[in-house]
């Protein structure tokens, strides 16, 4: 080889090195370390980072000494107990469920199962079937949904119940607010005269306030937990979790069917559908 080729080619070759090498660290900063998943970031941090909304009975609330109780916080205590780690309750928004996840705010959540979100977000199996309803005053007036048109209308911001009275009543005057509590609030004060939200809360509120009444459900939604999409070792331990709290309670209590009836004050409906 000449001394020409010998000293074109020396830097040749370590220019393609060098870039072979930055190649190769963009791939690897860029792809996700398949070994690395939300249930192992749980146990080497020891939390569990559970998205809750506060905002009302039977999903979760706080008691008269500041804890919060309910049937979300009955099932992350027993989820937190079998991972062996600490739970931390994250008072979540209904709006923030997603980006909460999305942003590594929370480990988990729970939400309605709709074929949107699941472009967005992964879902466990159910582990609660509910259905959208709403609550009106008996001074209203108000029986039956063709007398909503025209009303104003409460709704938690993005919840499935937003999303439904939205769909059907789309030129009616709407409130939106955090909380399921507060939007029934508005109805109770007549700032609003109907609320949309989760037929359990609505039924379980309707039955402590004689004034209030309870329209039929409009839909069935199963509910699932909620956790980063792709996350499938996390996803897989979340479904072991639900088979054992709601049937074997090898590892866990296996009191999820009997939490659902202290909380819901009524036989929920079955977590399974016949097509």
């Amino acid at each position: 080889m000449s001394k020409t080729r010998s000293r074109i080619g020396a830097p040749l070759v370590a220019m393609l090195a060098a870039g072979i090498m930055t190649l190769g660290t963009a791939l690897t900063a860029g792809a996700q370390d398949p070994g690395q998943s939300t249930l192992d970031q749980i146990l080497a941090s020891g939390k569990l980072r559970f998205g809750v909304p506060i905002a009302g009975l039977p999903v979760a609330a706080r008691d008269g000494s500041g804890n919060v109780v309910g049937v979300i916080p009955d099932m992350a205590k027993e989820m937190a107990a079998a991972l062996g780690v600490e739970l931390e309750l994250v008072d979540t928004p209904g709006a923030d469920r997603i980006p909460f996840i999305q942003a590594d705010k929370i480990d988990v959540s729970v939400g309605t199962v709709t074929l949107e979100r699941a472009k967005v977000v992964g879902f466990t199996n159910i582990w609660a079937v509910d259905g959208t309803a709403a609550v009106v005053l008996k001074s209203s007036g108000i029986t039956d949904y063709p007398q909503v048109t025209g009303k104003r209308v409460a709704v938690v911001t993005g919840a499935t119940g937003d999303l439904v009275a939205t769909e059907q009543f789309p030129t009616n005057e709407f409130q939106r607010v955090d909380l399921a509590s507060t939007a029934l609030q508005a109805v109770v004060s007549e700032q609003a005269d109907i609320v949309f939200d989760d037929y359990t809360f609505l039924a379980l509120a309707a039955s402590e306030n004689p004034d209030l009444l309870l329209l039929p459900a409009v839909s069935k939604e199963p509910s699932g937990l909620m956790a980063p999409i792709g996350d499938q070792v996390w996803i897989n331990w979340l479904n072991f979790f639900l088979d054992d709290y709601y049937s074997s309670g090898v590892s866990t209590c296996g009191c999820g069917h009997a939490k659902l009836l202290e909380w819901f004050k009524a036989e929920p409906l079955p977590l399974k559908f016949d097509y």
